[in-house]
């Protein structure tokens, strides 16, 4: 008996070490400002009154992505995007909403860093459309970037000087 005792007294200053350390170290899942960071704002570009930010991808593809609030994840179109990514192997992503037609499929990679100067999303998923670009009219406009970003930061759009600025919540 007073073994047991003994053992779930050890077991519960372990549980009460898990759940301290759980507190003092958060998970900092989706997007956030790096911690020597209070404030970041970046003045965006607009195409069709669309608020274009630029992207960066694992330290090696700097893309430039609509702003779209109707769309969770970042979503890239273009076949030339599939090069950078590594995809999970099961059934591709398929969504619709871009427009009227037929669904379109796309391929998932996770586990990807995005950066947006001093915001940062770790493990942050990317869908590739390779067989349909939706922005080939357009110059320099490879995919959207969904309300994903809005979760974690506070942020204030000044439409005037077209400024973002984003701030911890």
């Amino acid at each position: 008996m007073v073994s047991f005792i003994k053992k779930l007294i050890a077991l519960a200053g372990l549980l009460s070490a898990v759940t301290c350390l759980a507190i003092t170290v958060p998970f900092r899942s989706g997007f956030h400002l790096r911690d020597s960071v209070e404030e970041l704002t970046i003045t965006y570009r607009t195409i069709n009154n669309l608020i274009l930010l630029p992207i960066r991808i694992n330290d090696t593809l700097q893309v430039n992505l609509i702003l779209d609030t109707g769309t969770r994840n970042m979503v890239l179109f273009g076949k030339r995007f599939l090069k950078y990514f590594q995809f999970e192997p099961i059934k591709p992503v398929q969504f619709s909403g871009l427009g009227s037609g037929s669904p379109v499929f796309g391929k998932l990679s996770i586990n990807n860093e995005v950066t947006i100067h001093s915001i940062i999303s770790i493990d942050a998923p990317v869908v590739v459309v390779p067989d349909k670009n939706l922005f080939s009219s357009f110059t320099n406009v490879h995919g959207v970037i969904g309300y994903e970003l809005f979760l974690n930061l506070e942020i204030e759009i000044n439409h005037s000087k077209k400024q973002i600025t984003f701030r911890p919540p």
